[in-house]
């Protein structure tokens, strides 16, 4: 009889240990999972955000969903990469294009307007009026994209040939960019013209004005002293 009790005794003691043994598993499994696992990634991620591997931290802060602030990092590594990818490597329009699936976050709206501008400036400097020319025309009076952008469309009515009213040897041609050729003929009235060594490329200054589709030329003495028509056939 004492001998069937304790046997009991160790049975109850058995099961109690087995029981305390699957819950500690449990215990330590849930807590791998929840806490270790989870904190690992999410330094991860960080070291991922500081080593510039952007797309690896955005990937692991999503997948730890509402771990800590992951959320809120998924927004700050957005931003940060959206500005180490125009001031590193002055890709604009992916920056921009970022900043568009956070706008709200943070300035990410006036960051956008700001990069658009810097873009503009960029193409406008780099000769790409026609690209710079849509971009300042998306930003309304942001800055002083109107000023560009009213010297990109004063250089559009004057892209072509012009040639000199008073001396047929002479006549100016614009490019889309603002630059001009400056040149001096063989023979007159040539639509074929081919520049000498006296031929010159300058810059858009503010030498130059149209008036009633004759081109006036400013010189250092006399103000619009040469007019400029364009061909006739």
């Amino acid at each position: 009889m004492e001998s069937v009790k304790k046997s009991k005794k160790w049975f109850i003691i058995g099961g109690i240990a087995i029981v305390v043994v699957i819950i500690g598993v449990i215990a330590g499994l849930y807590i791998n999972k929840n806490y270790i696992v989870p904190e690992k990634q999410y330094k991860e991620a960080i070291q991922a955000m500081n080593d510039k591997d952007f797309s690896t931290a955005i990937e692991i802060f999503t997948k730890l969903g509402d771990y800590k602030d992951s959320s809120d990092q998924v927004l700050y590594t957005k931003y940060t990469q959206a500005n180490y990818l125009a001031s590193e490597l002055n890709n604009y329009n992916a920056a921009i294009n970022l900043l568009k699936t956070i706008e709200g976050y943070k300035d990410s709206s006036d960051l956008i307007m700001s990069l658009k501008y810097e873009q503009g400036v960029q193409l406008y400097e780099d000769g790409e009026w026609s690209t710079a020319k849509s971009r300042f025309q998306s930003l309304g009076d942001y800055g002083d994209s109107e000023t560009y952008l009213n010297t990109i469309e004063q250089v559009e009515k004057l892209v072509g040939l012009w040639v000199c009213v008073d001396n047929p040897y002479l006549a100016l041609t614009f490019a889309d960019n603002g630059d001009f050729i400056y040149y001096i003929y063989g023979q007159p009235h040539e639509l074929d013209y081919t520049v000498n060594e006296y031929g010159t490329i300058s810059t858009l200054t503010n030498s130059f004005t149209l008036i009633d589709d004759v081109l006036y030329m400013q010189d250092d003495i006399e103000a619009l002293s040469t007019q400029f028509i364009r061909p006739t056939a």
